[in-house]
């Protein structure tokens, strides 16, 4: 009866060595991988068997290029810059397109600030002051809104290098 035991143990013990191998490899950072020499055997067809002596040998295909995915290059900083920028520019048009200010409004540009990369700091120090000037009826309407903040971004931007 213990040696029972002792193989679920170890069956146990090989399926979770296996479990962490496969997540191992699962998670590491994909590598270069070598170039494809051409095999030295004559092509066969796939799946066809070669014959060296007295037994059969299953001759496999070379791995070609397509086989392999490649990583997408990493996006340059302008391409970056230019998606943020239109994403920023495309919800302030959308607010410029609203009759009043309300919820969905503070929520477009929230949402318009982080998609630009602002942060969520920046973005709160940005909207709050803005936020308390509506309540005050200093500012009415949408575009007054997107004005009073192109000047409140222009002035944090212009101690800044």
């Amino acid at each position: 009866m213990e040696w029972l035991y002792l193989v679920g143990i170890a069956v146990v013990l090989a399926f979770g060595f296996g479990v962490v191998l496969r997540n191992r490899r699962g998670t590491a950072q994909p590598t270069a991988t070598p170039p494809v020499t051409p095999s030295v055997t004559p092509p066969v067809a796939h799946g066809a068997e070669q014959s060296t002596g007295d037994e059969a040998v299953a001759v496999l295909e070379p791995v070609t290029d397509t086989d392999v995915e490649e990583a997408a290059p990493p996006r340059s900083l302008r391409d970056r810059l230019g998606r943020a920028r239109s994403a920023f520019s495309g919800a302030l048009s959308s607010v410029l397109g609203r009759s009043a200010i309300d919820e969905s409004t503070w929520e477009e540009l929230e949402e318009a600030l982080l998609l630009a990369d602002v942060g969520i700091g920046v973005t709160t120090a940005l909207l709050d002051p803005l936020r308390a000037r509506v309540a005050a009826r200093e500012i009415e309407d949408p575009d007054a809104l997107v004005a009073a903040l192109k000047s409140e971004m222009i002035e944090r931007l212009t101690g800044a290098d």
